[in-house]
């Protein structure tokens, strides 16, 4: 498990991370008969996943399309290939009855996609962290999930306090280590 220094500083560690994350929350949905539970854990995977996906084909597919060589281009390619399947599979789970005989079975697809996707891309963490500027795609990746973490899920008043003094707190500790 990655430290939360290492998600914020290498964008590897926050993907890795953020797939165990997914994973984990989807297991718990499965597992789950709580008709109320199902329907937050639903809404937090594919939140979650929304994030995930926008920040991997923003900046991180980008990246290991222009440095990557070859090998970055063709799993790009791949990579969102399987990414149209992943939202199609979103917003059939988005649209299941939580209560309905077919939840485990689209929520089961969605979990099997995440997974092959999420494991084909861990494949390729070597050849990406020998060739990408980590350090810069981490602080892109970083800011750009706070915007889309403040789009999807807006914070209260308290919330923003509270981000705004972490981010100082983080602007200061990253401004300290180089």
């Amino acid at each position: 498990m990655a430290t939360l220094i290492q998600k914020l500083t290498n964008p590897l560690a926050m993907l890795a991370s953020d797939h165990e994350y997914v994973k984990g929350v989807l297991t718990r949905c499965l597992n789950t008969n709580s008709l109320a539970v199902r329907r937050v854990l639903i809404q937090e995977i594919c939140d979650n996943l929304v994030i995930h996906a926008t920040l991997e084909e923003d900046i991180f597919y980008p990246a290991l399309a222009k440095w990557g060589g070859e090998e970055g281009h063709r799993f790009v390619e791949e990579a969102l290939r399987e990414h149209a399947d992943i939202k199609a599979c979103i917003a059939d789970v988005q649209q299941v009855d939580v209560g309905g005989p077919d939840f485990r079975l689209r929520v089961g697809r969605l979990e099997e996609a995440v997974v092959t996707h999420a494991d084909r891309e861990e494949a390729h963490f070597p050849m990406a962290e020998a060739r990408l500027p980590l350090k810069q795609l981490a602080k892109q990746m970083d800011l750009r999930r706070i915007q889309l973490m403040a789009q999807l899920r807006p914070p209260s008043g308290l919330a923003m306090i509270g981000l705004v003094l972490i981010g100082f707190g983080l602007f200061f500790f990253l401004k300290r280590r180089r």
